[in-house]
């Protein structure tokens, strides 16, 4: 019993996680980061995110060849001390999107997960002892000198299809779908609604990463919308998944706009036009669905934004998706160019001209 309440304390995890990094040859690496050595180590942000904010105990990266003086994570060495923690610690590191391996020592095992899949998946259990003098073989492929050779990578088999950034994807075309049914006068309004929910998520990030405040932002509101805009921050602000939906779309775009003066640009810009049409309902759908985790179904699967964390969420990934909506649209645009063009002009003008036309049009955006 004592040896059991010791391993489950804050001291006994530490002390695993710390053996665990010796034998896998971690310590005295040039390449190993941890709380001790990371004031003077790195100033890379998702080293230092990942220590400070989601509570690794170590990284272990490997030069990055182009930029020798950066480090590229590889491993995440953290610790657990029951399923709870476990979960949570898989939550950030799979919302941050930057690692491929994570290993969570617990009070008995280790567990090997693959940083691009969400808390749910399943994961390889290892049995652990701080006292050993080898690595289990299950762990070996981990050691220092084998994951810092290029041959090793064989070993390992990483599918990014499970990423948070194709999860956010997924998820919020599910949303898409969803709200064009239930508001059928946007059937045709694609990249609008997706625009909206890109405003929605982008300050939920900001909010959860302390980036925003409530006084802030409130301080900033124009005084005829400053008690409206209030309401709003009180939803995005609240823990509470049960806040009542008393703000109006007018309000979340006043924040919205506030938001845009800050960085002196619009992030998924929204036309005057489109900012009139959009109604109360449409907006209180996407922050029930993206805040407060109501869960939508796609033949039979859970498409769902609970998982993500949106304070170690990273603003790279948000521009990564709004890019692949932007692609998405382009290349959509450009079939039905393509198709109504082949019907003026031949073939071989529309596979030069068209095609210009519409990369031109891509640069720009």
């Amino acid at each position: 019993m004592v040896r059991k309440a010791r391993q489950t304390s804050a001291g006994g995890i530490a002390s695993r996680c710390n053996a665990l990094a010796r034998l896998l040859g971690y310590g005295g690496r040039t390449t190993y980061v941890d709380a001790r050595s990371l004031a003077d180590r790195t100033s890379n942000h998702i080293i230092r995110q990942a220590i400070s904010g989601i509570g690794v105990r170590g990284v272990f990266a490997l030069d990055d060849g182009f930029h020798p003086s950066s480090l590229k994570p590889i491993v995440y060495l953290a610790g657990a001390d029951d399923a709870a923690s476990l979960r949570a610690i898989r939550r950030d590191v799979w919302s941050q999107g930057a690692v491929p391996f994570l290993l969570v020592v617990t009070p008995d095992k280790v567990e090997i997960c693959n940083g691009f899949q969400p808390p749910g998946a399943s994961t390889i259990s290892v049995d652990f002892s701080d006292d050993a003098s080898a690595l289990p073989d299950s762990l070996a492929s981990f050691a220092a000198d084998r994951i810092s050779a290029s041959i090793t990578w064989s070993d390992f088999t990483i599918h990014r299809d499970s990423s948070v950034d194709n999860n956010l994807v997924n998820a919020i075309e599910l949303l898409n779908e969803h709200a064009r049914s239930e508001f059928p006068e946007f059937r045709d309004n694609r990249d609008l609604i997706n625009a909206l929910i890109g405003k929605f998520i982008y300050i939920y990030v900001l909010v959860d990463r302390g980036i925003l405040s409530m006084e802030w932002l409130s301080s900033r509101l124009p005084a005829r919308a400053r008690k409206a805009g209030q309401a709003f921050l009180q939803a995005v602000f609240s823990r509470d998944a049960q806040t009542a939906d008393d703000w109006s779309a007018l309000s979340a775009v006043a924040v919205f706009d506030v938001v845009d003066d800050a960085i002196n640009g619009s992030v998924f810009a929204l036309t005057a036009e489109q900012r009139a049409r959009i109604p109360d309902g449409l907006c209180h759908l996407i922050h029930r669905v993206v805040r407060r985790g109501e869960v939508l179904y796609k033949d039979g699967a859970q498409l769902g934004f609970f998982d993500v964390s949106f304070s170690v969420l990273r603003t790279e990934t948000i521009s990564a998706i709004y890019e692949r909506f932007v692609s998405t649209r382009t290349r959509r645009a450009r079939r039905m160019t393509a198709s109504s063009t082949r019907r003026r002009i031949s073939p071989i003008t529309c596979s030069t001209g068209s095609k210009r036309r519409t990369r031109s049009r891509c640069d720009r955006d």
